[in-house]
């Protein structure tokens, strides 16, 4: 990524459009060299803002992709920000830089057949000769790392809508009866505890009366021979 950033950046926004959710930009960039924190800054600044992220927590915003010597001597302000990095890395050790994923190969290997990098995969479809990343945690938590409260509806909003659907449904009333749903799901509750009350009366009765009626004519107490 060289050249004009923030053309660039307005040029992404134009061809994004808009983010789906868990859908997370990232800057990818690889070329340049001095100091490149005031380059990546521009672009976060631009993308963020256009494409609605510039009011979240700085870990719900746009990401920086680079290799591990690039990230660590030309964007130091950057990967201090707390801003999510992704590190390009191909050898066995994983980086100390804090980042949330590892590029540990491209899938390469030296003239001599040996793999550059670590974790070589051969992927259904794709064999080996692909990118491989470590993410330390399940795919449910990596879906979380992206996740916003803005888009499209957050849980709270979510709930707000059941909420809504649920009420409204329990004040429609019922087809041809006049009486919603609501009421009688109350009266169903209620009958029910007068069953219950009911049926206990019935056994209370039973009891009485064999305690306090005579037996009918011809039944002998037991043990009365």
């Amino acid at each position: 990524m060289v050249g004009d950033i923030a053309a660039q950046a307005r040029a992404f926004c134009r061809w994004v459009g808009e983010l789906a959710p868990n859908e997370i930009p990232i800057a990818d960039i690889e070329e340049g060299s001095g100091d490149q924190d005031r380059r990546a800054e521009k672009w976060f600044d631009i993308v963020d803002r256009k494409l609605g992220l510039s009011t979240q927590k700085i870990e719900r915003r746009s990401w920086l992709y680079s290799g591990e010597n690039r990230l660590t001597t030309q964007f130091t302000r950057v990967c201090a920000s707390g801003r999510p990095i992704w590190v390009a890395a191909y050898r066995a050790e994983e980086p100390t830089l804090d980042h949330i994923l590892w590029q540990s190969t491209g899938g390469e290997q030296t003239k001599s057949g040996e793999p550059i990098g670590i974790h070589q995969i051969a992927w259904p479809d794709c064999g080996r000769n692909c990118d491989t990343n470590l993410y330390h945690g399940t795919l449910k938590k990596l879906a979380a790392a992206t996740a916003r409260d803005d888009l499209p509806y957050p849980k709270n909003e979510v709930l707000k809508v059941i909420r809504k659907g649920v009420a409204a449904e329990l004040r429609t009333e019922l087809d041809g009866l006049g009486v919603t749903s609501a009421q009688g799901a109350e009266a169903a509750v209620h009958a029910q505890q007068a069953l219950a009350g009911l049926t206990q009366q019935v056994a209370d009765l039973t009891t009485y009366l064999k305690q306090h009626l005579p037996d009918p004519p011809g039944m002998e107490h037991a043990g009365t021979r």
